[in-house]
């Protein structure tokens, strides 16, 4: 899960307490818990979103969508807003 802080521990010949390893474990799974209240299953209701057109798949989908701003700008924009719903709050949280 993480590669760079296991390379770090076994480099170094570390091992983490038994403490911090239920800390980060915690975190984890209360973390797990909150990220569906700030970004909420989308269920099928937007498949149009990535299912409208066949080539996004050689594109990233927000990549994608941002250069069709200029053939479909309505759908471009809306489509870009389900894609990065956090982009207006990250500065506040």
């Amino acid at each position: 899960v993480f590669p760079n802080m296991h390379e770090f521990l076994t480099t170094n010949e570390l091992q983490l307490k038994d403490r911090v390893k239920g800390d980060i474990k915690q975190h984890l799974t209360e973390l797990g818990r909150q990220l569906p209240e700030y970004f909420p299953s989308m269920g099928n209701a937007n498949s149009w979103v990535r299912y409208l057109f066949t080539n996004f798949q050689q594109k990233q989908l927000a990549e994608f969508w941002v250069k069709m701003r200029a053939e479909f700008p309505e759908l471009s924009e809306r489509t870009v807003k389900i894609l990065v719903p956090f982009a207006t709050t990250y500065l506040c949280e």
